[in-house]
């Protein structure tokens, strides 16, 4: 070998090495940057014909390990679902609390029930009379602020959908950025792979938030697909778009998450593409779940309890009389019911009038069997059975039932039978028609009406029924005409299934009387009444009145309140029940029966209907509000076991993934040092050259 080559040998190793000392001091730099792969510079022997020319620098390649990389982005995508979700759920459970506590829904039940019993030992007590009201008030309260925060939880989980789907578009955006420097790079003779750490780095970004395939061209470009197609970067980059709602309630339809093509200035153009179906894991999963599952199944629950309450409550307070009486008992809500529907009660009632004394000066038990069929022959039984001035008069108005003292002076009262009291689908005569409601709400409290299939539903106007499938997008809007239907309650539910089919049935249930919608797997039905929707002059639709769709029984939760004229007048809260002989006094204000009724409903099994998560079954209140409690309580300990589970995944395959990409600074450091040593024998060598031609330079001389 001549001089000349092994100098330009000790050259081009020096070269080599001053770079590979570069890139070891760059691996040094960034031995804290989780987004960083350790790089190397593999060396490659140049060679002119038959002679070796020395070496040079091949690439600087990163070390990492695709299969690893992309099993640790999916497993960032399903840890990604569950851990979005955690910060709203401890909300959630910080608002229901745990079953145990006093500040809880069935802490302030046990109080209500703590202040039944306290009145049924001093009956008399005007203050025993306040400790209910403010009892219940605090309960009914309680409810109604859990249901305000759920639908609050809500529009703060939209809210964060709109953040992530930011967060993705300006992932996109830099990816694209990234793309383009990555190519040149890649086209010449640049290094490219900081450029690729950057771009795994916004990779990384987006598959937290929803899962993703990557595919790398020759160019060294990539093109992502969501889910299993829709692209989010091909030829060209695309934006997502997300309007999120301005107020949530439980009637609130959301739009979709779509994917757009973008012109050359980077805006949306085109027909958008949902992306929903795509995403069955990541942030956006998890934030939908919430959203559109999980809140309004507890939801559902917390408005099923509300409904058992109220009815509950009602139906021991119906038949109870405050003292001193009301001159009127007027119906708390519009039932939708008028004077030609069929009655359907058995058993009987007595209604009474009372004198300025609370003397009974009248009454009428009415066997609802030994009448007419319709309520207007009730109505009619009931005032020639109470004529003339010491009389009163039962009348149905728009909806509203009312029982009314003719003389301003006179009392009323309602009063079952104890042998065989009347009863429709469950209910007393008062209690159907909440003629004496401790728990008023705007909506119905049941909707089991008791209705036959024979008889006519009286329904007109229209009604939409929005179907949503399981990742809420609307598949089918059906406006119902209610008057071209079938004229009876059967006919209605053949019409209805036929209409809504496949995604839900109607029926009427026979036992009940209850118009229910049964939705097929997979599908949601939410109905509303259009302006036209009406029965027979009563205001209330088709919707409304038969509380079709799973958001009525929600509403119940925020529309309960005690009703205004008995906190207005707490003496006509009722502790006492009346006797109905005529010249004995109607009510005493040492009658404690009414107290004792009330105070029973805490141990009376009631019939709970399936809502959300909890199945239909029989249960006390006070168990009933501990499932609803239970059942958050349930989620986020699910949520959070899922979290831990999917976390310790991540952090292993992290770890494995780190050792082969990650850097090792002592490692580094040694090879700092063969690096020096190979830098140093080249200098030596070319000192010595250089001292060579010095030699044979002296020589010639």
């Amino acid at each position: 070998m001549s001089l000349t080559a092994a100098l330009n040998n000790s050259i081009s190793a020096l070269s080599v090495n001053q770079a590979a000392i570069a890139v070891v001091s760059q691996n040094v730099a960034n031995a804290n940057n989780p987004d960083y792969s350790r790089k190397l510079a593999s060396q490659e022997a140049v060679v002119a014909g038959n002679i070796r020319a020395g070496v040079k620098i091949g690439e600087i390649r990163r070390i990492i390990n695709e299969f690893l990389i992309r099993d640790l982005r999916q497993t960032s995508t399903d840890l990604g679902r569950v851990d979005v979700q955690l910060p709203f759920v401890d909300r959630l459970q910080n608002f229901f609390g745990t079953p145990s506590s006093n500040d809880t829904l069935a802490g302030r039940l046990d109080r209500v029930f703590a202040s039944f019993e306290n009145a049924a030992t001093i009956p008399h007590s005007t203050v025993a009379r306040s400790e209910i009201i403010e009892a219940m008030t605090d309960m009914i309260r309680e409810i109604n602020e859990l249901a305000t925060q759920t639908q609050s939880i809500r529009h703060d989980v939209d809210q964060q959908i709109l953040s992530e789907v930011t967060t993705i578009n300006a992932a996109l955006a830099q990816i694209v950025r990234l793309n383009a420097q990555i190519a040149v790079e890649s086209a010449g003779t640049g290094d490219p792979s900081e450029l690729l750490d950057l771009r795994d780095g916004q990779l990384k970004i987006i598959a937290e938030r929803m899962p993703i395939n990557v595919f790398e061209k020759s160019d060294g470009e990539i093109t992502i697909f969501a889910g299993t197609g829709i692209a989010l970067l091909e030829d060209r980059p695309r934006v997502l778009a997300y309007d999120p709602a301005s107020v949530v309630t439980p009637q609130t339809i959301f739009n979709s998450i779509e994917v757009f093509n973008t012109d050359a200035n980077g805006n949306a153009i085109g027909t958008g593409a949902f992306l929903e179906d795509e995403i069955p894991s990541g942030q956006l999963r998890g934030l939908l779940d919430l959203r559109d599952t999980a809140l309004p199944d507890l939801s559902s629950g917390l408005g099923e309890f509300a409904s058992r309450f109220a009815d509950e409550v009602n139906r021991v307070h119906n038949n109870n009389t405050g003292f001193p009486p009301p001159n009127a008992l007027v119906g708390s809500r519009n039932t939708g019911f008028t004077t030609t529907d069929a009655h359907n009660f058995t058993g009987q009632a007595t209604f009474a009038v009372m004198d300025a004394n609370n003397d009974i000066s009248a009454t009428v038990t009415v066997d609802f069997g030994a009448i007419g069929a319709t309520i207007g022959d009730v109505i009619t039984a009931v005032n020639a059975g109470l004529p003339g001035a010491n009389g009163a008069t039962l009348a149905l108005t728009s909806g509203v039932m009312s029982f009314t003292a003719t003389a301003g002076t006179d009392r009323v009262g309602i009063v079952q039978s104890t042998t065989a009291p009347s009863t429709r689908a469950g209910r007393g005569f008062a209690h159907f028609f909440g003629l004496n409601d401790l728990v008023s709400t705007t909506t119905s409290p049941f909707f089991d009406y008791g209705f036959t299939a024979g008889e006519t539903h009286l329904f007109t106007g229209t009604s939409t029924f929005r179907v949503l499938d399981s990742d809420r997008q609307t598949v089918s809007t059906v406006t119902f005409d209610s008057g071209a239907a079938g004229a009876t309650f059967g006919g209605l539910a053949t019409s209805l299934t036929t209409a809504l089919s496949p995604f839900a049935t109607a029926s009427l249930n026979a036992t009940t009387g209850r118009f229910e919608l049964t939705e097929a797997s997979g599908f949601t039905v939410l109905a509303s009444d259009d302006a036209t929707a009406n029965r027979a002059g009563t205001g209330l639709g088709l919707a409304t009145m038969l509380g079709l769709g799973r958001d009525k029984v929600q509403q119940i939760a925020t529309t309960t309140q005690v009703n205004p004229t008995i906190v207005a007048t707490p003496t006509l809260l009722g502790i006492g029940q009346l006797q109905t002989t005529v010249g004995n006094r109607g009510i005493t204000p040492g009658d404690s029966r009414g107290g004792l009724a009330l105070a029973g409903v805490a141990t009376t099994g009631i019939s709970i209907n399936a809502a959300g998560n909890l199945p239909a079954q029989t249960l006390t209140l006070t168990t009933y509000a501990g499932a609803v409690i239970a059942d958050t309580a349930r989620y986020a300990a699910q949520t959070q076991l899922q979290a831990d589970s999917l976390e310790a995944l991540f952090n292993g395959l992290d770890v494995k993934a780190k050792s082969i990409s990650g850097v090792n600074v002592d490692e580094e450091l040694a090879n700092l040092i063969l690096l020096q040593n190979a830098f140093a024998a080249s200098a030596r060598v070319i000192s010595t050259v250089n001292q060579m031609f010095a030699d044979l330079l002296s020589s010639v001389r």
